[in-house]
């Protein structure tokens, strides 16, 4: 049993791995957490610093999209940081050596329980 994005099941389906798709948990896995009051548009993030996991690879790609469909150049709009994961980009928030980053869960989760709340 393997809990893998979906891409990195394809990828390992198309080179001969025998695997079986069970499940496609597609919902509130990705967030935008933000040191600042609440964030309803990137386009309130323009010009900022946002720390960003797996360059080249779903939670970036995403990012890509979401801001393109919002009117925003995410490579000219935004001073895009990227980590190695999800937990490097927590890593930064609580430190506060950055206001905004895109987390997926569970580190989302973990860093609002280790902060206690945001901002």
């Amino acid at each position: 049993v393997l809990a893998v994005p979906t891409n990195v099941a394809a990828n390992l389906y198309n080179r001969g791995v025998p695997l079986r798709l069970v499940n496609v948990s597609t919902w509130g896995i990705l967030w935008i957490v933000s040191r600042r009051a609440p964030v309803a548009t990137l386009a309130e993030l323009r010009g900022q610093a946002i720390a960003l996991p797996f360059r080249g690879d779903m939670p970036d790609i995403v990012f890509q999209l979401v801001a393109r469909a919002q009117g925003l150049d995410p490579r000219r709009d935004f001073e895009l940081n990227y980590v190695a994961s999800p937990m490097d980009a927590m890593q930064l928030l609580l430190a506060r050596r950055i206001a905004h980053a895109l987390i997926a869960e569970p580190a989302a989760s973990m860093a609002l329980h280790k902060s206690g709340s945001f901002p």
